[in-house]
């Protein structure tokens, strides 16, 4: 019986692996210079904060001069992926943020709820890139603060968020339903 058992929780746990694919938002389409906003709203992500551009190829920053001084607050919002503008929300969001090194960067890193509720405020200092993630139920936005003094800027890449979904609202019938169960009790 432990053997069928044993079995069986390995097939679930296979299938539970599978249920939940990762997107990776990596900018290796676009060439170097493009703005980025709303590109990969049908991946369910929608960037923002200004001038947010490729840079090589590879990785965004907010450059409002040039690309080759990146600088400001990056925001990353969650849509619904079948029509890019509804609001929607994660419970996994991770990327890789700073520059080859030789400067201090510093960020305020902000995971907000749909209800725009603070989950997690992180201080980041990093000399080189570093890897961010974030798990909470109900991820809708990430703003990153830069906070560093004037340096040579920083990117983000590689973007990797689990599938994201708008919160069911229950129907006013669901609920009188409810209510008469409860009240049979």
């Amino acid at each position: 019986m432990k053997k069928i058992q044993y079995g069986l929780s390995v097939v679930l746990l296979s299938f539970a692996s599978f249920a939940v694919q990762a997107t990776v938002i990596d900018f290796e389409g676009l060439s170097t210079g493009t703005s980025v906003s709303n590109q990969f709203a049908s991946d369910g992500i929608i960037f923002g904060g200004g001038d947010v551009v490729t840079l090589n190829h590879d990785s965004i920053a907010l450059c409002p001069s040039s690309p080759s001084f990146c600088i400001g607050d990056i925001n990353m919002t969650f849509v619904d992926p079948t029509d890019g503008t509804t609001a929607a929300a994660t419970d996994f969001l991770s990327f890789k943020i700073g520059d080859l090194g030789g400067d201090l960067d510093e960020w305020l890193i902000s995971i907000f709820d749909i209800d725009n509720v603070l989950l997690e405020a992180r201080t980041v200092a990093e000399n080189a890139f570093t890897v961010q993630s974030f798990a909470y139920t109900g991820i809708h936005s990430a703003l990153i603060e830069w906070t560093a003094p004037i340096t040579s800027g920083y990117t983000i890449d590689d973007v990797t968020f689990n599938a994201p979904t708008i919160s069911a609202v229950p129907e006013p019938a669901s609920i009188a339903l409810l209510g008469l169960g409860l009240a049979g009790l």
